[in-house]
């Protein structure tokens, strides 16, 4: 609790003043002292019986005297009125300070039972003009208000004063306008009383105002304990002096809780910064102030970037102010930063202080000190760190890590510990990250299993194969003659961990497996190509023993004779790995080890096995060989029962044969053991990879043509067309049908007559079937043609026997017609075209029509439908080139097709329908009319297809301008109530479309095209549309810029803040912030708006980005103080140096900006 001057006050009472949460409630006692000098309300009584023939019986409340005395025709309310207007009467010390706690006019929240006016003119005084001033019984509302409230009235108005029992009970009781304001008051505020006592007359009447709970505080700066707690209230207790000044200590402890509320954030900034550059302090004052500053998270910041003496982390300590550090819970901003004071301060330069917090603390760490205290140790290399400090380091991280440690952290470790030079610290950090955890899940339990449940087991390593890697590659490979030995240990540890708690989980009914069957071969193999952290393992393992292999022989062999007994498949097989690269044993020795601590048909260690022995069987004596060769073919294969499988057995020896043969192609003993299992089984042929009891591969299928296009058109299509129209080829390898089918294609587009030669060709032969079609119609469209080849062209293409079967080649064939706008086709040609398209739309086969939920248009472009309708469009469009608006209208020909295809109702008119759609804008141009009812009516279709179709196709394609936006916006309305269906696909290009409606085509959109949009939109959905507004305004020239934010856009962006049935989201709020620097000289009204919204974090903002370089700095610098005074808190730490630099940038503020723009600054941490 901080001690201010003589007094204790509660943290939560300065908390209430900080966040403006405070009522301050004056009694009669701060009016008493000098140079106020007035009279409490016992004395005022006693006054009044001076001046009249009645005396007050003992113990008779003041109020019912008073009433007494007026019942008997005394004046009492005037006698009050004159007593208490001494014009020697001002305000005391206590009026003064107690007005200062509000630090403005604004602020202040204070109800007085007092009816003097001391409170008023000590406002004037403070702060050069008085507060909003309520009298009884007009009073505001209790739950809020600002300003000083005369509860009981003001001598101004004498008969309204509250004096009798009467008065009191129409205040409290029968009117009740006081208890209403203070029973609101006291549910709201935080309370402190000043100048009363338990037994006051106003404290009975208070108490009937008082709620049992609420959500402030309440307390009275008072002498004696007295009753108050009777009341909910708790006591401030003072020391009434004796001597003059009796009331000293609560008139100091008032003036220090004033002194401390009016501290702002840079003279906190100056005072901690100032304490923190010292030693901790021993005085209760600055202790008090420290633990004040501590509880908010940029006084905290103030005091920790001083706070460097190494007595401070203990200091701290000692006042629970460390505690969440040393535990599992969440921290919060404040903790982060001591978390990052002791890491960036004292864990390297006073790296015993920090590890005694730790071992005073049980050895517990919280996870984020964790990192941030490893982060420092390992990439700190700027600072000395002494070989021993870090181990001692080190084993303490290891002892406190988290359930999951952060993988980079622990190699970072391990690569300090390397370039220290302390290895064996760097192994152990190693073989930590090679630690497993255990994970179990529930599994499935098949149905009428009554046994004990299934669990899915899972033994991951702490650390991930890159991070392990790096430290064995690094660190360790290198220096393995300092760690052999103990590596070696502490691998085989982690893998007999590993298989054990495996083992302690099979059941026996369920497999669990084993990291062996992951790892198909100790040495690197191309099947193990793709790692998990436990090959890093293995390979360390293995490494290891090779290093022996070369050094150290005779440890070699010790652990070769240790690992092959082990209960652990991958220990074996890693001795059997040893026997391989043993530099001192012959082949013989090798292969006798093999057979008598092996054996050659062991499941687990099969791929070793198989490679120990093809290494040694070419340099093998022949007694050797003929042992090894006996063993193989001595091997029976016995089934559950014991009796042989004969043929199983001969081919688990074939396979062993063959291998021993592909080691030593020459050996007459294997062909002599082979003979006679090929006699009985001569179909059989050797295995791929007979080593390997698994193997993972996979192959490409590619499209492979039997001729180059050179050959084929080096033959008339004639001659070589049985040929072309037999070949199948074969699906899995070599050259393919598909790859022929290419190359024709390719020869059609490279050679226009070879192409209409294979024409002739093929219908000679009335081979209308044939895919040789499609690859020659596609290959001609590819093709650069000239008019009179498109002639030809055509007129093939016309038959229906190849529309009804190439029907989407045709159509890509006319659209290709279109390709090149700037080069118009011959009138005749596309007349000819079209005829074509004409009778390929009608001979379409006609399906009901899908439902597609959305890409109606996307289907449309790839179905011949849809390619002939955008085809068609493009043809006239190329028509009605050069003609005015006047002339344009639609063809006859052209109007039956598009009405036809409108009324269509089919997949086929679906298809058309959204290529229609897509072109309203077009349309509308050329025939308004047409437009008006046959297409903008399928916008507003009741026909769920058809309105998907058309709004798919428009709003891919589509676009707004002038009168088509007009008739287009009942559909937009229309379609805006649909938002929160699925009705509407691209729900931001309609947004953005809504956008441009409403700033370009409608007057007043605040009238009916908003509230569709807020209504029915999504919170996604309003966002779209801030932004597209604000790409607007960035591209809005002045004129058009000031129109829109006069007519809609400040309303607009007024009403979305204050919004309580639809209101905005932050990430709108946010959204709508980025207009600002585009507003040019709106700005000033911009900012008054953004600064309202009640943001509480921008994470992603571009806009203090933009603003850096923006002019709007030099123009309106006030209003860019303005606003990074509301965007200082908002803010993430990475926008520093953008903040400052648009800082540096800013002209001479005025006096008390300039000071709250600094403010802001250090409580954000930006300065």
């Amino acid at each position: 609790m901080p001690q201010l001057g003589p007094l204790q006050i509660p943290y939560n009472l300065i908390d209430a003043i900080r966040d403006d949460r405070l009522v301050i409630f004056a009694g009669a006692g701060v009016s008493v002292g000098p140079p106020a000098n007035l009279p409490d309300f016992l004395n005022l009584a006693g006054e009044i019986a001076r001046s009249s023939a009645l005396s007050r019986i003992e113990h008779e409340p003041v109020d019912h005297f008073l009433g007494r005395l007026q019942h008997q025709g005394v004046r009492v309310h005037q006698e009050v009125a004159n007593l208490l207007s001494d014009p020697a009467s001002e305000p005391t010390a206590l009026h003064l300070d107690l007005i200062r706690i509000f630090r403005s006019p604004e602020n202040v929240r204070l109800v007085t039972t007092n009816f003097d006016l001391h409170f008023a003119t000590a406002a004037q005084t403070v702060f050069g003009r008085p507060p909003d001033i309520y009298s009884a019984p007009a009073l505001p509302l209790g739950r809020d208000f600002r300003g000083l409230v005369h509860v009981h009235g003001v001598l101004k108005r004498p008969k309204e004063i509250v004096l009798t029992d009467a008065d009191f009970g129409r205040a409290y009781l029968t009117e009740g306008w006081a208890r209403r304001f203070l029973l609101d008051v006291f549910r709201t505020y935080t309370v402190l009383f000043v100048g009363y006592s338990h037994s006051d007359v106003v404290m009975k009447y208070l108490a009937r105002a008082l709620p049992v709970k609420g959500p402030g505080e309440r307390y009275a700066l008072t002498e004696e304990d007295g009753n108050w707690r009777l009341y909910g209230i708790s006591p401030i207790l003072f020391q009434k002096a004796t001597q003059e000044n009796t009331y000293q200590e609560l008139y100091d402890g008032i003036q220090c809780l004033a002194d401390r509320a009016a501290r702002g954030v840079l003279d906190w900034q100056t005072r901690l910064t100032e304490i923190g550059s010292q030693l901790p302090p021993e005085d209760a004052r600055t202790i008090s102030e420290i633990e004040e500053g501590l509880r908010e998270v940029h006084t905290t910041r103030f005091l920790l970037n001083s706070a460097r003496k190494s007595e401070w982390p203990a200091w701290l300590n000692t006042r629970n102010q460390l505690s969440k550090l040393f535990d599992n819970a969440s921290l919060n901003d404040r903790d982060k930063l001591l978390v990052e004071w002791l890491a960036n301060n004292y864990v390297i330069d006073h790296a015993h202080e920090v590890i005694r917090l730790i071992v005073n603390n049980k050895m517990r760490l919280n996870p984020e000190c964790w990192w941030a205290f490893g982060r420092a140790l390992a990439l700190d290399e700027q600072k000395e760190l002494s070989a021993n400090t870090l181990s001692q380091w080190v084993s303490i991280l290891l002892a406190c890590t988290p359930a999951y440690p952060h993988p980079h952290l622990l190699e970072w470790l391990a690569t300090r510990c390397g370039k220290q030079g302390c290895i064996p610290l760097a192994m152990e950090v190693f073989l930590f990250m090679a630690s497993c955890r255990l994970s179990i899940k529930a599994g499935y339990k098949h149905e009428g299993e009554e046994e004990s449940p299934r669990f899915e087991l899972n033994t991951p390593l702490k650390g991930e194969h890159f991070n392990l890697n790096e430290v064995w590659e690094n660190q360790l490979k290198p220096n393995l003659e300092l760690i052999a030995q103990p590596l070696l240990s502490g691998i085989v540890r982690k893998l007999e961990e590993i298989h054990y708690i495996r083992q302690a989980w099979n059941t026996g009914r369920y497999d669990w497996g084993d990291h062996t069957w992951d790892r198909s071969a100790i040495e690197p193999h191309e099947q193990d190509r793709y790692p998990d952290p436990m090959d890093v393992l293995i390979d360390a393992g293995r490494d290891t023993l090779e290093w022996l292999a070369s050094h150290k022989p005779i440890l070699l062999e010790s652990w070769m004779e240790q690992l092959i007994v082990s209960e652990v498949p991958l220990l074996r097989r890693l001795a059997i790995h040893a026997s391989i690269v043993h530099p001192n044993k012959s082949a013989d020795e090798k292969l006798t080890w093999l057979l008598t601590q092996v054996g050659l048909y062991l499941l687990a260690e099969h791929h070793e096995v198989y490679r120990a022995a093809a290494q040694a069987y070419p340099k093998a004596s022949k007694g050797m060989r003929e042992t090894l060769i006996n063993a193989v073919i001595q091997h029976e294969v016995s089934d559950a029962a014991g009796v042989i499988i004969v043929e199983r057995t001969a081919r688990e020896r074939f396979n062993w044969l063959d291998w021993l043969k592909q080691a030593d192609p020459a050996c007459p003993l294997i062909e002599e053991a082979l003979a006679p299992i090929r006699a009985e089984y001569p179909h059989w042929i050797p295995r791929d990879y007979p080593d390997l009891e698994h193997r993972v591969c996979s192959g490409e299928w590619a499209m492979e043509s039997p001729w180059t296009v050179e050959q084929i058109l080096a033959q008339p299509p004639s001659e070589q067309l049985e040929d072309l129209l037999s070949f199948k080829g074969s699906f899995f390898d070599g050259p393919n049908r598909e790859g022929l089918l290419l190359v024709i294609q390719e020869a059609c587009k490279r050679c226009s007559p070879w192409a209409f030669a294979l024409d002739v060709a093929l219908s000679v032969r009335t081979q209308w079937d044939s895919d040789l079609w499609a690859s020659l119609i596609t290959g001609l469209t590819e093709a650069q043609l000239e008019p009179d080849e498109w002639k030809v062209l055509l007129k093939s293409v016309a038959r229906e026997e190849l529309q009804s079967r190439y029907a989407r080649e045709v159509a890509d064939l006319l659209c290709a017609l279109m390709r090149d706008q700037d080069q118009p086709v011959m009138p005749v040609v596309l007349e000819e075209a079209q005829i074509v398209a004409s009778d390929l739309w009608r001979i379409l086969p006609r399906e009901d029509e899908e439902d597609v939920e959305t890409d109606w248009l996307i289907r449309a472009i790839n179905h011949p439908g849809g390619i002939l309708i955008k085809f068609w469009i493009g043809a006239l469009s190329q028509r009605l080139r050069g003609e005015t608006c006047e002339e344009l209208s639609l063809p006859d020909s052209d109007l039956e097709l598009f009405t036809s295809v409108v009324e269509d109702g089919s997949v086929v008119g679906g298809m058309g329908r959204a290529v229609l759609a897509s072109q309203a804008g077009f349309l509308f141009r050329v025939d308004e009319k047409w437009t008006r009812e046959h297409v903008i009516p399928l916008f507003t279709s009741g026909d769920l297809s058809k309105f998907k179709q058309a709004w798919d196709g428009f709003l891919t394609w589509g676009n707004l301008y002038g009168s088509f936006a007009e008739a287009l916006k009942p559909a937009f309305l229309a379609a805006a109530t649909k938002l929160n269906t699925e009705a509407i696909g691209n729900r931001r290009r309609f947004v953005e479309l809504f956008a441009v409606l409403a700033a370009f085509h409608i007057d007043n959109p605040a009238s009916d095209l908003l509230p569709v949009l807020l209504h029915h939109g999504s919170a996604d959905d309003r966002n779209s549309f801030a932004y597209r507004l604000g790409v607007l305004l960035r591209h809005a020239s002045a004129l058009t810029r000031q129109s829109l934010w006069d007519r809609w856009i400040y309303g607009y962006w007024k009403n979305r803040l204050t919004s309580t049935s639809v209101p905005p989201t932050e990430t709108e709020m946010a959204t709508m912030l980025n207009w600002l620097p585009h507003l040019d000289e709106l700005f000033p009204a911009g900012v008054n708006l953004a600064v309202s919204a009640p943001l509480t974090r921008l994470e992603h903002c571009n806009l203090v980005h933009e603003l850096r370089k923006s002019d709007l700095l030099t123009r309106f610098p006030a209003d860019i103080a303005k606003l990074l005074i509301y965007l200082c808190p908002l803010l993430p730490a990475y926008h520093q140096a953008d903040v400052l630099a648009i800082v540096d940038r800013l002209s001479a503020l005025e006096t008390s900006l300039k000071r709250e723009l600094d403010e802001s600054l250090a409580r954000a941490g930006f300065i």
